[in-house]
């Protein structure tokens, strides 16, 4: 890794304020316009450094200090909700996963006329059975569009 050269800017942020997470995060954040680095500073600092990639970029070196202390404030305060939530988010995800799949058929309902005639067929089958005791089959006879018919 290189040391950041001449133009550089340097940067202490307090790891008792803002976690290494979220330094590290920010300065992603602003890393599109600057080379970023990041090293620890003493027990309880880290210190960031920011190259300027052009002489663009170093024209706007003083906005985008004030875009990665905007960023490092937005990450503590979305690594604390996420903290806070964590707990719903996980029984959320639990729930979903422990509960059954509704079956993909959809249940089926026949029409009036429908379990008449579904009625009927069973009759017809339970007489049948009763005339055949064996389960023999009934002998057919061929129609003359090719379909079968009961003698």
């Amino acid at each position: 890794m290189s040391i950041p050269g001449r133009g550089a800017i340097r940067l202490t942020v307090s790891l008792h304020d803002y976690s290494i997470e979220t330094v590290r995060y920010a300065a992603y954040c602003v890393s599109g316009r600057l080379r970023a680095w990041i090293a620890p500073s003493g027990k309880d600092k880290a210190e960031v450094r920011f190259r300027p990639d052009s002489l663009d970029a170093a024209r706007k070196s003083r906005s985008i200090v004030a875009d990665f202390q905007n960023e490092l404030n937005a990450e503590r305060t979305r690594a604390r909700i996420m903290g806070h939530n964590q707990a719903l988010r996980e029984h959320i995800i639990m729930s979903v996963f422990s509960k059954e799949t509704p079956s993909q058929e959809p249940e089926l309902r026949l029409t009036r006329k429908q379990q008449a005639r579904l009625d009927k067929l069973i009759e017809e089958t339970a007489i049948e059975l009763k005339r055949n005791p064996g389960g023999a089959p009934a002998k057919t006879r061929a129609t003359r569009h090719g379909k079968t018919g009961a003698d």
